[in-house]
C-alpha cells in the first residue's frame, strides 16, 4: 500500500528526493535503488510478514531498507545504531529478523547500480498489513516492540501534512532519528510521501546543520526540542535561516525557555506534536498556541476515570486516543495489553479537554525518561546498576539538564562496609548501556534509606 503510494510520486520523477552528504538522489534514482535492494533481500529469503532489522543512522540506505521492505511486503525493524549487542539480542529473541542489515551490508558500488530490482515488484493487490515494528521504552527494562499498519503510516502522514499545510515544493530536514517513531513518521515517510526533498543528517552537530538548512533552503524542520535549543543557541543572527517556514517539536515536552529562544532568535513559532509510537500524531498545537493542541482529523480523543469513564470538559483524566493508525497491541513480550481498552490507547498522560475540544496535558503517569526527544525506561538502567558488586539498590529518576531538558540520574544505596566509585559506576554501565542511557549525576545515599528508593517506585505502564 505505501510501496504504490511511492511509485506513483517516484516514476519517472526527477526531482530531488533526499540529499545526503553532497550527493542529491532523484525519486527515479531512489526507487532504482531500493528495488535492487529489494531484489537483494529476496535472495536471501525475505518473503511477506518477516521481519527486516535495521540498524543504520539517517541517511539514504535507512530510506532505501524501509522502502524495500515496503515493496516485498516485510517489516522494517530500525533500532538505534548506537545500541550495544546485548542490547539489540532481544530483538533476535523475540522477533526472529529474516535479515538484520548495518551500514556494511551497504557497499557503495551497489547503491550506484541502475534499472536492476523490478523483478523484485509484488504481483497481486496493496499490502495492507503491517510495514515496521517500532520501539518504545517498555514497563520492564526491555523496549516494547509497537507494530504500524500501512494503513495507519498513510493516514497519520496525510493528516499532519494536510494540518501544517506541507507541500512537494518543501525542503525537510532529516535530523529527528530515523528509528524513532518522530523521525521516522514525521520526517522520513512525510517527505517522500509528500513528494518533497529531505536533507538526511545522520549527526547533529548545531552549526553546520545551520549551514545546511541555510545553502539547502530548508523550509521546514520536525525535530526534537534539545535540536530546536542547540539551533536557537548556536544562531549568530537571526535572519541565517530565511527559507525555514515550518517548525514542529515533538518526542518530549517543549521548554517554555527553550520556545521562546527559538521566537526571539528568529521571529517563528515552534509548534508542539502530540504523540506516541503506538498511536502516531495525536494532534498538533496551533501556531502561536503554547498549551492546547488540537485533535488531528479522524483521531477522537477522549479522558477517562480510573475505571474507563469518560469524563466532562474541564475533568482531568488519563488522555485515551482512538484513530486509524493506533496500533492494536504489541509484539513478543513485555506487551501491557490493559492499555487497549474498545479500540481506545491510553496513553499514560494527563490532561482534560476544553469546552472547544482541545486538548490540555497535565502531566504524566508513566514516568519514562526522556533524553533529548528519546524516551528511555529507568527500570533498563536500574537493573545494570543492581548488577554491580556491593550496591545494594538504585533508584533512577529524572533531574534539571542543559536547556530545561531532563538528565538521567541514579540515586544509589551500597551494602555497609562497601566503597563503589562514581567512576567505576558509569564505567560498569557504559560497558552495558547506549550512550544516551547513561546516568549523568550520581548520588549515593545511606544504606538505611534502601527503603526510600522501594517507595519512590514509579507507576509503571
Amino acid at each position: 500500500m505505501i510501496h504504490q503510494r511511492w511509485c506513483g510520486i517516484a516514476e519517472g520523477n526527477d526531482d530531488v528526493a533526499l540529499v545526503e552528504a553532497d550527493r542529491h538522489v532523484s525519486f527515479r534514482e531512489l526507487l532504482e535503488i531500493e528495488g535492487d535492494l529489494a531484489s537483494e533481500l529476496q535472495r536471501r529469503g525475505v518473503e511477506a510478514g518477516d521481519a527486516v532489522l535495521a540498524q543504520l543512522p539517517n541517511g539514504l540506505e535507512f530510506a532505501a531498507s524501509f522502502l524495500a521492505t515496503a515493496r516485498l511486503g516485510a517489516v522494517l525493524v530500525p533500532v538505534n545504531p548506537k545500541l550495544l549487542e546485548s542490547e539489540i539480542s532481544h530483538y533476535h529473541s523475540r522477533i526472529a529478523p529474516r535479515v538484520a542489515l548495518s551500514v556494511e551490508s551497504f557497499p557503495r558500488e551497489r547503491r550506484r547500480q541502475e534499472g536492476v530490482g523490478r523483478s523484485a515488484r509484488r504481483d497481486g493487490g496493496p499490502y495492507e498489513g503491517e510495514a515496521v515494528f517500532l520501539s518504545t521504552s517498555g514497563s520492564t527494562g526491555l523496549p516494547k516492540i509497537v507494530p504500524r499498519t500501512h494503513t495507519g503510516l498513510l493516514f497519520t502522514v496525510s493528516a499532519v501534512a494536510s494540518v501544517l499545510g506541507l507541500r512537494s515544493k518543501d525542503r525537510f530536514l532529516g535530523v529527528a532519528p530515523f528509528h524513532h517513531a518522530h523521525g521516522f513518521v514525521n520526517s522520513l515517510l512525510l517527505s517522500l510521501l509528500s513528494g518533497a526533498c529531505l536533507a538526511t543528517v545522520p549527526r547533529f552537530v548545531p552549526r553546520a546543520t545551520i549551514e545546511l538548512v541555510r545553502r539547502l533552503e530548508i523550509t521546514a524542520i520536525l525535530a526534537s526540542p534539545f535540536v530546536f535549543a542547540a539551533i536557537a543557541e548556536s544562531l549568530e543572527d537571526g535572519s541565517e535561516l530565511p527559507s525555514l517556514r515550518v517548525c514542529v517539536s515533538g518526542g518530549a515536552a517543549l521548554p517554555t525557555g527553550v520556545r521562546q529562544g527559538f521566537l526571539d532568535k528568529t521571529g517563528l513559532h515552534i509548534r508542539e506534536l502530540y504523540g506516541c509510537s503506538e498511536a502516531g500524531t495525536i494532534g498538533i498545537q496551533r501556531e502561536g498556541e503554547v498549551r492546547a493542541f488540537r485533535p488531528n482529523p479522524g483521531v477522537d480523543v477522549r479522558i477517562v476515570d480510573e475505571s474507563g469513564g469518560s469524563l466532562a470538559a474541564g475533568s482531568v483524566g488519563e488522555v485515551a486516543a482512538r484513530s486509524p493508525t493506533v496500533t492494536p497491541g504489541y509484539v513478543g513480550a513485555g506487551g501491557a495489553v490493559d492499555r487497549f481498552v474498545d479500540g481506545y490507547l491510553l496513553t499514560g498522560d494527563f490532561g482534560y479537554l476544553d469546552e472547544s475540544g482541545e486538548l490540555i496535558l497535565q502531566g504524566r503517569k508513566i514516568a519514562h525518561l526522556n533524553v533529548a526527544g528519546v524516551k528511555v525506561d529507568p527500570v533498563e538502567i536500574e537493573k545494570v546498576l543492581q548488577e554491580i558488586p556491593g550496591v545494594e539498590q538504585a533508584y533512577v529518576t529524572a533531574a534539571p539538564g542543559p536547556r530545561g531538558l531532563e538528565a538521567i540520574k541514579a540515586v544509589i544505596a551500597l551494602r555497609d562496609g562497601v566503597e563503589v566509585s562514581r567512576r567505576s559506576i558509569l564505567s560498569y554501565c557504559r560497558e552495558r548501556l547506549s550512550e544516551h542511557k547513561l546516568p549523568r549525576l550520581v548520588e549515593f545515599v545511606d544504606r538505611d534509606s534502601g527503603d526510600i528508593l522501594g517507595k519512590a517506585r514509579r507507576v509503571e505502564g
